[in-house]
């Protein structure tokens, strides 16, 4: 890939995450679901970014976050490279039994924890129902415990732009933007799609930029942006390696510091759910020092940079290049991307890991 293409390839998402106030449309019906669960959409204010200090965001012990893969679609995207499944009837029991026998499966784990995120990816969530994703939401705060001065969770449904309205796109308060990469076993890597030269993407990104800019969204992450107080708090977990547990098929968790993904298959991970097994089929944990390169070229991500505490040799040489090449700056004891840095971001990453 060329080096200007390197700026916010992070995945390519079928749909766009929508984090909107309460009172908005796609939330009405799933707020109506959940009441009688004494709960309520809070609004999506998101926690400022002077609360970044050292290795990341500044959060009680007990702080995380749950993410539910929900793999319906009407149709594949030819770019998607997802786990996602025709969007029919028979599978919707099989996945909400699922869910349910997971989430029993997983809630000794997020005891005397809070939520402070819940997010709805896929596919397109929102094809389950608004009943469907209440009964979720009401399981999943039945179970955490709200602690003094933590805000109720962010709540965010990704859904399909086509089928939304002009009033839930006023409502919009932050969006991601990257370049498009064409993913193996994909419609588009098969029908070999040609993509823009890299002057040409450099001069959207641009326009971009500048557009986003007038109407006052703040790029607070490489491929995000957002209205003031409005950051995604749940993506903000990514990128600061807030623990978060993932729940269906396919979905991915970090805990503990190891990541691991369920089954990509919902039949095989609704059997094994049902003979009481982990329906977890791969696991990854990061030892020293390659755990502390992760998190430093991932916390290059956001504005605010990473910290550097005491690193080792070849990691501090790493950093030296960098510096000397323009492509990273210090700013007290954070390192950050500069301007001209964030269209290389791929390639620091490499440099760094």
């Amino acid at each position: 890939m060329s080096q200007l293409q390197n700026s916010g390839t992070q995945q390519n998402r079928p749909f766009e995450a929508f984090c909107a106030p309460a009172s908005s449309p796609i939330f009405s019906d799933i707020v109506s679901s959940a009441r009688h669960g004494q709960l309520l959409l809070p609004s999506q204010t998101a926690p400022k970014s002077s609360i970044f200090l050292d290795t990341g965001v500044l959060q009680p012990d007990p702080v995380i976050s749950v993410y539910f893969h929900i793999p319906f679609c009407s149709k594949k995207c030819p770019y998607c490279h997802f786990y996602v499944i025709p969007d029919q009837v028979r599978y919707h029991e099989i996945l909400r039994e699922g869910l349910v026998l997971e989430w029993e499966q997983k809630k000794p784990l997020i005891a005397e924890k809070n939520i402070t995120s819940i997010y709805f990816g896929g596919g397109t969530p929102t094809l389950f129902g608004a009943n469907a994703i209440g009964e979720v939401i009401r399981r999943s705060r039945e179970s955490d415990r709200p602690l003094p001065g933590i805000e109720e969770p962010e709540i965010t449904v990704e859904a399909n732009p086509e089928e939304s309205t002009e009033e839930l796109f006023s409502a919009l308060s932050h969006l991601s933007l990257y370049n498009l990469t064409v993913e193996p076993h994909t419609s588009f890597h098969k029908r070999k799609v040609v993509q823009p030269k890299p002057e040409e993407s450099l001069r959207f990104l641009h326009r971009a930029l500048e557009t986003l800019d007038k109407l006052r969204f703040e790029r607070y992450e490489i491929s995000a942006f957002a209205k003031p107080g409005s950051e995604s708090r749940h993506n903000l977990g990514y990128w600061t390696f807030r623990p978060f547990l993932g729940l269906g098929p396919s979905a991915f968790s970090y805990w503990e510091g190891e990541r691991f993904q369920n089954l990509p298959n919902l039949q095989r991970y609704y059997k094994a759910l049902k003979n009481r097994e982990s329906p977890i089929s791969f696991r990854e944990k990061l030892s020293y020092p390659e755990n502390l390169k992760e998190q430093i070229a991932v916390q290059l991500r956001l504005k605010e940079g990473a910290s550097l505490p005491e690193i080792p040799e070849e990691l501090a040489n790493s950093i030296h290049t960098l510096l000397d090449q323009g492509l990273v700056e210090m700013n007290g004891p954070r390192i950050r991307l500069t301007e001209h840095g964030k269209l290389f971001y791929d390639s620091v990453a490499s440099e760094i890991i």
